[in-house]
């Protein structure tokens, strides 16, 4: 009891947080001491009600709590845990064959290469792995509207659990069928999906990548030197890391400046990109046309988030009865959004990738650096060595 009432302000604040995210007026009132004997305290709304029956009132408003297994006993529970357990195998295995197995595979293939030409690699296997994960969204995205239903805006709350450690986790996810995903980031955001951290993972990898393959250049290339190429690739790399870090989170105003800063650092690494080609002179349309692609596609995005604003202030009131009305030009809404971002992010990506792999050549800005006679007697040399009569290389 003692325990109880010294929890109690902790429990008054938590429901008032709950109360504010879920727009239901909720207070701590004493329970029925017969009812039941888990707790002295419960969360109810204004009726006295329990606040999770409130998603079955066909006049509430948006958000509601979804909470598909509320009324499972323990048994079933654990059951849901132990199916779940094994659900979250499966996608750990994909983030590993992902992450680990696939850059091993291209380590192999460069090791068996007689020339062995690093930054053809390494960009090749950057991009392949873009490849599937906006693959990935995208057969999510279509698996939502061949269903029927909405591809509307899910919030992930968290809270802190009474005397547990200092950490917040994962407490409810917030219904808003009322309002449309605004970002790509915003749905990999989404706690338990399969996104989750994708994005975040696969930006700070191209990241890591990236500063080690300068570093390998800087260390192993006699004419090496850092030009406005390799400086727009750090920015540009550094805002995919901020777009994955931060979504466009709706409620925050400084993670909506923090993902809206990173998109235009996203931009120096088709600047980049350009400026590369322009110094070899063999491809230059190819970054003119990227160019076009991508800031074609970003003032889409804007576009589609100003008209998506507006759509959602004039339905924000709507009731849950109603909702079903606006899903299809919801969902509409929602895939404009997330097809105009992801095709400017994947140009952006695939800017990096292709600028590594034209990096291993001599050209004034934007390669290993230019060309001079010294460096080409230390090349052959080096290449004498390691392709002749060494035992290592073979």
């Amino acid at each position: 009891q003692q325990s109880t009432e010294k929890n109690k302000p902790q429990q008054e604040r938590l429901f008032q947080s709950m109360s504010q995210a879920t727009g239901t007026e909720l207070q701590v009132t004493e329970a029925v001491p017969s009812a039941s004997p888990q707790s002295a305290h419960v969360a109810t709304d204004s009726k006295g009600m329990i606040a999770p029956d409130l998603n079955d009132d066909p006049a509430r408003e948006f958000p509601i709590l979804f909470q598909p297994h509320i009324e499972m006993d323990p048994a079933d529970l654990h059951a849901m845990a132990k199916k779940n357990a094994r659900e979250n195998f499966t996608i750990r295995l994909q983030r590993c064959m992902f992450v680990i197995f696939l850059p091993t595979i291209f380590l192999f293939v460069l090791g068996n290469l007689k020339d062995r030409p690093l930054s053809k690699v390494v960009g090749s296997s950057l991009l392949i792995m873009y490849v599937i994960y906006f693959s990935t969204i995208f057969r999510l995205f279509c698996s939502g509207a061949r269903n029927g239903g909405g591809l509307y805006r899910i919030y992930s709350a968290s809270a802190t659990p009474l005397n547990w450690a200092k950490m917040s986790v994962s407490s409810h996810q917030l219904l808003y069928k009322n309002q449309a995903i605004q970002s790509i980031s915003e749905f990999s955001a989404i706690d338990g999906a399969v996104p989750n951290i994708m994005l975040a993972t696969l930006s700070s990898f191209t990241w890591c990548t990236l500063v080690m393959h300068l570093a390998a250049y800087s260390a192993w290339t006699c004419n090496f030197r850092y030009d406005a190429s390799d400086y727009c690739q750090l920015v540009g790399v550094a805002g995919l890391v901020l777009i994955g870090m931060f979504e466009l989170d709706p409620f925050n105003e400084w993670m909506k400046r923090f993902h809206y800063t990173g998109a235009a650092m996203g931009t120096c690494t088709i600047i980049g990109y350009f400026i590369q080609q322009v110094s070899i002179g063999t491809k230059i349309w190819l970054p003119v046309l990227i160019s076009v692609i991508a800031l074609s596609a970003f003032i889409a995005w804007q576009v589609f988030n100003k008209m998506t604003d507006n759509f959602e202030e004039q339905h924000k009131n709507i009731a849950l009865a109603d909702v079903e009305q606006i899903q299809g030009e919801l969902s509409r809404f929602t895939i404009k959004n997330v097809l105009s971002e992801a095709i400017f992010l994947f140009c952006g990506a695939m800017c990096t990738c292709l600028w590594i792999i034209e990096y291993d050549q001599n050209c004034s800005v934007g390669c290993r650096g230019p060309q001079t006679e010294t460096c080409d007697n230390c090349v052959a040399a080096w290449n004498e060595y390691c392709v002749g009569d060494n035992p290592f290389w073979g």
